[in-house]
């Protein structure tokens, strides 16, 4: 099993330009790609997961809004999912217990998280992403 240490969420685009941005998102005035952001505004997390024999890798994307650039995220949470159902499950024993999560999550819309809850994760500076490869 390896300890690791990717790219923290708070480095990820989006978070630094919610950070840049967090005035306007309180007071309803920001503007991502033509659509207005306030603390209500959902963001979506998908996961993939890639497995080889006794290790589990599991990667997290930046936290994503729906706007007409990205097609509304109508065809995203595939890419992981599939990746995910091909590459995941044949780590042991994470690979079997991360693989489903992971689908099942991305199924689902991903993990969704409004603008004021990852306002308050840049401000505590959470989001540190010590992981493990097991």
């Amino acid at each position: 099993m390896l300890l690791f240490k990717s790219k923290t969420d708070l480095d990820k685009p989006m978070m630094i330009w919610l950070s840049e941005n967090k005035d306007k998102i309180r007071n309803g005035t920001a503007v991502y790609e033509g659509i207005p952001i306030d603390e209500t505004t959902v963001f979506h997390q998908y996961s993939c997961v890639i497995s080889f024999m006794f290790g589990t890798y599991v990667q997290r994307t930046d936290f994503l809004l729906p706007t007409p650039g990205n097609n509304f995220l109508k065809y995203k949470h595939w890419i992981y999912t599939v990746i995910s159902f091909l590459f995941g499950w044949n780590g042991i024993p994470f690979g079997l217990y991360e693989t489903p999560q992971a689908i099942s999550s991305n199924l689902s819309g991903g993990r969704k998280r409004n603008a004021a809850s990852l306002l308050q994760m840049i401000e505590m500076g959470l989001g540190c992403s010590w992981g493990f490869f097991h």
